[in-house]
């Protein structure tokens, strides 16, 4: 699943705080209990002959005044690109003519650049006249302040804040943050799953950082947030290895295994030991043979320091 990809797919999920979020005006005019997602809809009669997809189509109704069914239309943008405008008034066009209700458009952006949570407009001049103006509203997130967002402590916040830039955090310590929100929220395990793919796919870890957020998790005594990592992670080999087999890449599922092998050592033996070297967990880290990491994850339950496991030469 690419970024964009993931990011509609939330967007989905979290309609309502999507909106509450980051339009709050408009979620005030907004029925969010009758909100219904029709198929995606591809329109082959642009000027250019060319196949488009929208990316994401919500049918909701008003709540001021007389109720009013319209489309709530959002796009997710990787870039901000010169054409852009002009291709958001196609849709808006399009949709407003095939289904005779009114539009309200939405641009998000993944990329940095475009001036966090604004409006965007197409317009056409001719002889001195204005003969179009369109405006939508646009929100980059990577524009955005991340601490703002932070604080608020909601999950869904609290996710796409790591899109967000951050002038002290640690990227470490934003993770375990928004982690700790998302585990310890209200929401159902589907949702938290792919709250938490937000945060892996978008502030991905290093080896060091890694070793520092489990670090975080032991000092903080965050079994919760553990137990919750493990789910993920397991889950992902789960879907690694559905893919590999697939695909027919042995190769890649046995890597998927043995990573998460050596996460599963590394972790016990924090738990137990406080002074564990780094040359151990870079020799853990190195470990290419699954029954050496039997081995060591038996051995780990019942010695008394890491110094009495069997570790490779």
């Amino acid at each position: 699943m690419t970024k964009d990809q993931l990011f509609k797919e939330v967007v989905r999920e979290f309609f309502q705080e999507f909106v509450t979020l980051f339009l709050p005006d408009v979620a005030s005019q907004l029925d969010f209990s009758q909100v219904t997602f029709p198929n995606k809809e591809m329109f082959t009669d642009f000027p250019d002959g060319a196949q488009r997809n929208a990316d994401l189509l919500a049918e909701v109704y008003t709540k001021d005044g007389e109720p009013e069914f319209l489309l709530f239309h959002t796009e997710v943008q990787a870039t901000r690109r010169s054409e852009f405008p002009y291709r958001m008034w196609e849709y808006y066009a399009l949709l407003r003519l095939r289904h005779k209700r009114r539009v309200f458009p939405v641009v998000i952006y993944l990329a940095p650049g475009t001036g966090g949570v604004t409006q965007e407009r197409y317009r056409e001049e001719l002889f001195g006249r204005t003969l179009l103006q369109f405006e939508y509203d646009a929100i980059g997130l990577p524009d955005l302040n991340a601490a703002d967002w932070e604080v608020r402590g909601d999950p869904f916040a609290s996710a796409l804040s790591v899109l967000m830039k951050a002038r002290q955090a640690s990227r470490v310590r934003r993770r375990f943050e928004a982690t700790k929100n998302i585990v310890r929220s209200s929401l159902n395990d589907a949702k938290k799953f792919l709250l938490m793919n937000v945060l892996y796919t978008f502030l991905p870890l290093n080896a060091q950082e890694d070793q520092e957020f489990e670090m975080l998790v032991v000092n903080e005594k965050a079994e919760d947030i553990e137990d919750a990592m493990e789910t993920y992670e397991d889950t992902l080999v789960l879907r690694g290895m559905t893919r590999g087999i697939q695909q027919g890449i042995q190769e890649g599922i046995q890597q998927g295994l043995l990573q998460g092998q050596r996460n599963a050592v590394l972790r016990q033996m924090r738990k137990r030991f406080d002074d564990l070297p780094a040359d151990i967990v870079a020799t853990v880290e190195a470990i290419q043979e699954e029954a050496q990491l039997d081995t060591l994850l038996d051995e780990v339950i019942t010695v008394t320091t890491w110094k009495e496991m069997s570790f490779p030469a």
